[in-house]
């Protein structure tokens, strides 16, 4: 997915779900079904307007909701081309960051310690100390654990928790991490 569009889809806090309405869903939320939807904005010259005027533009004239002009706002972007569409990997994420009292090889120790002795994540890969990538073993889903330097005895720990299967799992997962992720710190 582009960055714009990207952008455009996190410009409000409702889930990015919004890139994967199925025919029935978007027919109930709109009345029309993809390919109506696409006649209509073709008629209406949308290809010259940017997704976020598609979409307000959906909201103005046609009193769409928010999620719902985005959706059809994008699902016209890429049937004209104009976009990529999203990924699952895009969709399904949590991220989650908290400061810890201990220098930067510090809590990249304890962190590395910890996801071994829990066996619930493979470690693949980590940038001199300041970035973790894992892969997690009930989904194989990815985790990357940035650390970021705050001072001599201080860092920020960032965990991205990527490539969900969906927003209940991306909901536990994020509960997860901010519930444990003290744990895998001070534990030791």
């Amino acid at each position: 997915m582009d960055q714009n569009t990207k952008e455009f889809l996190m410009k409000k806090t409702a889930p990015l779900k919004t890139a994967f309405y199925s025919d029935q869903e978007i027919l109930k939320e709109s009345g029309r079904l993809w390919n109506q939807w696409h006649s209509e904005l073709t008629s209406k010259s949308f290809e010259k307007y940017s997704l976020e005027e598609m979409a307000q533009r959906l909201v103005d004239n046609y009193h769409l909701d928010e999620d719902c002009a985005k959706a059809v706002a994008l699902n016209f972007c890429q049937h004209i081309g104009k976009c990529d569409p999203p990924t699952k990997a895009d969709l399904y994420k949590v991220e989650v960051s908290k400061t810890f009292n201990y220098p930067v090889a510090e809590v990249f120790n304890r962190t590395v310690e910890w996801l071994e002795n829990e066996q619930r994540a493979q470690l693949q890969n980590h940038v001199n100390r300041k970035r973790l990538e894992c892969k997690w073993l009930s989904d194989n889903s990815n985790i990357g654990v940035n650390f970021r330097e705050k001072g001599k005895t201080k860092t920020q720990v960032v965990i991205k928790h990527a490539e969900l299967e969906s927003s209940s799992d991306a909901d536990i997962m994020g509960n997860f991490w901010r519930e444990h992720m003290t744990q895998m710190i001070e534990s030791f």
